[in-house]
């Protein structure tokens, strides 16, 4: 199944089911695809995106993006976009680390992903400590929860990851 034209497909057989592959490089920056609601809800599941507080969408074949604690995407929410945050080769399998954008999970799940600094249970941002959501690109509407339970603000909402963070 082709998603985005000819650069994204949906394969079977990938570690954790079926995933996403490009059949072309981007680099960091790019914009892999921009990601079109089919449904808004107000609460997760399985399926959906968090793109904002009590604001989840599913996006069709964007639910097979899988989970890395090395990913080499990001989804801006607020862009609706798929954006890779390393470069990605033709092939690769295009992963997101999942709490960036969702504060609690429907379905956590055991990580597998044998990343050096995985997470190893996947529940949300919710549950995990500052320093561990501090290295990766995180939405502002979870930034805006975390602030919000520790007290702080949410200023920096979004923000790249300094150099060699995910």
């Amino acid at each position: 199944m082709s998603i985005n034209g000819e650069f994204l497909k949906v394969t079977e057989g990938r570690p954790g089911g079926s995933g996403i592959v490009t059949s072309r490089d981007f680099a960091p920056g790019e914009t892999i695809m921009e990601v079109t609601a089919d449904v808004e809800l107000a609460d997760p599941s399985r399926f959906t995106l968090q793109v904002g507080i009590g604001r989840h969408i599913d996006a069709g074949d964007i639910r097979y993006l899988n989970h890395s604690c090395a990913p080499n995407a990001y989804f801006a929410a607020a862009d609706a976009r798929l954006v890779a945050v390393r470069a990605i080769s033709a092939g690769d399998e295009v992963s997101i680390f999942y709490p960036a954008s969702e504060w609690d999970m429907a379905a956590p799940f055991l990580c597998e992903c044998g990343a050096g600094s995985c997470v190893e249970f996947v529940t949300g941002a919710r549950f995990l400590q500052p320093e561990v959501l501090a290295r990766y690109r995180v939405n502002e509407h979870v930034l805006a929860l975390a602030g919000a339970e520790d007290g702080a603000g949410a200023e920096d909402g979004g923000k790249l990851p300094a150099s060699g963070d995910q």
